[in-house]
């Protein structure tokens, strides 16, 4: 009965994560720690006669041996921007901006694929980068120390 429960509750969640947010609905495998999209779950496998169920993935991945389940809204990038990054680095109107950094420090753009997109150098405190004509995908900006890793849509 529980399962039933469970797989209804999945279910649902898909349906819901289908809708355009911020945050997006997910299940947290609590046994193993494993956090998988809701709109990455293509369905859960599971038997009357075993404590243990299977989450296959649209992708064919599977994450096995689940005993418990929880959801949670997540962010779909995964990314949380380290507490020394908040507030220096914002995003408005297609200019990336970055604010609190050394003067002469290099900041440099990559994309998923390790390419070298942009490469500011920072004349004062502040930089800004024109990124609205980067097609949208996965980025990771590196300056000094820091990397912070931001999805453009």
């Amino acid at each position: 009965m529980m399962k039933r429960l469970l797989l209804l509750f999945a279910t649902a969640f898909a349906l819901l994560a289908h809708a355009q947010s911020e945050q997006q609905w997910a299940i947290v495998d609590e046994t193993g720690g494993q956090t998988v999209l809701m709109s990455n779950v293509s369905f859960l496998l599971a038997s009357d006669y075993d404590d243990v169920f299977v989450i296959v993935c649209k992708d064919g991945t599977e994450v096995g041996g689940v005993k418990r389940a929880s959801f949670k809204q997540v962010d779909p990038t995964g990314v949380t921007v380290p507490e020394h990054v908040a507030g220096r680095l914002l995003v408005a109107d297609g200019t990336l901006m970055l604010k609190g950094c050394e003067p002469g420090m290099k900041a440099v753009l990559y994309d998923v694929s390790g390419k070298t997109v942009s490469v500011l150098t920072i004349e004062g405190s502040e930089a800004q980068a024109d990124i609205s004509g980067l097609p949208a995908g996965a980025y990771v900006l590196r300056a000094g120390k820091a990397a912070v890793k931001f999805v453009k849509r």
